[in-house]
């Protein structure tokens, strides 16, 4: 079937309509204006990328393409130059250099995995190459050498609903990354249902330094102001850890819109930023603050919103969002402009997986409701043993299936595709992985499934655990521990990986363990069987910052982990 909208002709027709307008804006800070490229000068650079990708293969619809580039403009150009031909575009990280060999090794891995035979690279790669001890296996074109091209295509060629638009590697928080096929009706689809539940429109204004390598990065922060012919503004995800003011500085002198990150960022801005460093910042601009990417803590919320009250900003301009890279970003979000909607449960019940609704207090856990969903994405929550539908209100695993959902990864198979239990013939149902209900006829996401810690048959949420021990000291960061379970022989330990401050004195470590130990006790009734004491770089997380508790488990079950500290429960102990 063919596709009526599809992104390079939006991208043109923008192009005719507002050539001069700007496309895209690269901030090398919140003050340095580095690079900018109109509407007009981007269809015409994008259109020498497929017409060089065309003579390189002859025709280059269906063929992969890896695109290796840093947080920029010629990514987009790239992007779009292989939408524009057809070809499947790879996003893959740019390396700090080519002798790490895990950067390597990963590199390698997707060109063999796709069979890729060019890699669109900027000039800077010239710097790093020296770094590739061996041949790749790869073709290399560096994309300034496209400006040699007389032409570039001057008709675009006709889209179908099932034309691959790009592989989107997962972030491998929980697995190794694998590649996830996004189809171009699947991607407008999704870019629509953003634009709609979000209030996007072509006088929003977009800011990001998430990776363009993550789903939010590419799909939300590049593709959905190219979509609605919009200005979209990037900056390095270096500068913002370097300094997150430059985060809010450049939302407040561009008078951004739409903004976000995963929890963390927020946590990041309320403990880093001191007050004494904040000139002249309005926040009154920003409509949509976008969380999403990891459990987001009500704390979180709270905490930015007052903290940025008195800069104008509100605890409603926050849109909380659930999303996976296999449904093509976005699942569900709360209402635009409104408080995030807050759900408080038991946690005694929780344990048993019953909802038992109270108000707030110290034994109460609380969750985000999403109000609304992508337009016709069907979801159900499904019993995680017998795969049976469950009623309302009842906690199991999330399946989705609609037009927003992946057909699957790229040249693997897995049971997470459940074609045989299909609500729709056209779609596939895709098992997330994730704990939930449906509540009051909202969605309410508990956890992953594979990081819920089941002791004596009872479920604890790692997350919980993890900020309990994170305040029980006061040189503790939150989002800078893993718990998980190992097994010792007969019995299952609970162990707990936990990063100390760099002024933490040797002499601390016991009164650290101990307040972490009763902490959890405390709070959750649980015993903590191992407390590990880290420092900072030793904890395993994705580049969003996602913590990697499968890998942390991993590391220390292998003695890979510099352990500074470790304590072993007693039972004389507590």
């Amino acid at each position: 079937m063919l596709l009526n909208n599809n992104l390079p002709m939006l991208v043109r027709e923008n192009a005719r309509k507002n050539p001069e307008k700007i496309a895209c804006l690269y901030l090398e800070n919140d003050q340095v204006e580095k690079d900018k490229i109109s509407y007009k000068n981007l269809d015409r650079k994008a259109s020498l990328v497929a017409q060089a990708l065309n003579d390189f293969f002859k025709d280059a619809k269906g063929r992969c393409v890896i695109l290796l580039f840093p947080t920029g403009i010629d990514f987009i150009i790239s992007f779009l130059g292989c939408s524009y031909a057809q070809a499947i575009a790879v996003p893959v990280t740019w390396p700090a250099h080519l002798r790490n060999t895990k950067e390597l090794s990963q590199l390698k891995s997707i060109i063999q995995e796709t069979k890729a035979e060019i890699m669109l690279v900027p000039s800077e790669f010239n710097q790093i190459k020296k770094d590739v001890d061996h041949d790749l296996g790869i073709n290399i074109f560096d994309i300034s050498q496209v400006e040699m091209i007389k032409e570039g295509i001057d008709e675009l060629p006709i889209y179908e609903e099932n034309t691959i638009s790009h592989l989107q590697f997962t972030s491998g928080s929980t697995s190794t990354p694998k590649g996830v096929i996004i189809k171009q009706a699947s991607l407008m689809h999704s870019l629509y249902s953003a634009s709609s539940l979000w209030n996007f429109t072509e006088h929003s204004i977009s800011l990001t330094w998430a990776p363009h390598t993550y789903a939010y990065g590419l799909l939300y922060c590049l593709l959905l102001p190219l979509y609605k012919g919009a200005l979209s503004i990037i900056m390095s995800s270096e500068a913002f850890i370097k300094s997150p003011l430059c985060w809010l500085n450049a939302i407040s002198k561009y008078k951004v819109t739409h903004s976000g990150s995963s929890n963390f960022a927020y946590d990041y801005c309320v403990s880093e930023i001191s007050e004494n460093n904040i000139q002249d910042l309005d926040l009154s601009c920003w409509k949509s603050a976008i969380n999403g990417g990891e459990p987001i803590q009500q704390e979180t919320l709270i905490a930015f919103s007052q903290k940025y009250n008195q800069y104008h900003f509100k605890l409603e301009n926050f849109i909380c969002c659930y999303g996976m890279s296999e449904a093509a970003g976005l699942i569900a979000c709360n209402t635009f402009q409104n408080r995030p909607n807050l759900f408080h449960f038991n946690k005694k019940a929780l344990r048993s997986n019953t909802l038992l609704l109270e108000d707030q207090h110290d034994r109460t856990k609380t969750f985000l409701g999403y109000a609304h969903r992508v337009p016709e994405l069907q979801i159900t929550i499904r019993d995680v043993k017998t795969l049976e539908v469950l009623n309302h209100n009842k906690v199991g695993e999330i399946w989705l299936t609609g037009p927003t959902c992946s057909c699957g990864y790229w040249e693997i198979e897995t049971d997470i595709y459940q074609n045989n239990l299909a609500h729709s013939e056209n779609y596939p149902s895709i098992r997330t992985g994730d704990l939930g209900c449906l509540y009051d006829n909202q969605l309410i996401v508990m956890g992953r499934i594979k990081e819920l810690l089941v002791i004596a048959d009872k479920n604890y949420f790692p997350v919980d655990i993890e900020l309990s021990a994170a305040n029980s000291y006061n040189k503790l960061k939150k989002g800078s521990n893993a718990v998980f379970v190992i097994s010792n022989g007969s019995k299952d330990e609970v162990v707990l990986v936990q990063v100390v401050l760099q002024d933490v004195n040797e002499n601390e470590y016991l009164s650290i363990v101990h307040a972490i130990h009763h902490a959890v006790k405390q709070e959750h009734n649980l015993i903590i069987d191992r407390i590990v004491l880290i420092e900072n770089n030793q904890l395993a997380k994705t580049p969003s910052g996602k913590v990697q508790r499968g890998l942390c488990k991993k590391l220390y079950i292998s003695h890979e982990l510099e352990i500074k500290y470790e304590w072993r429960h007693f039972k004389n102990i507590g």
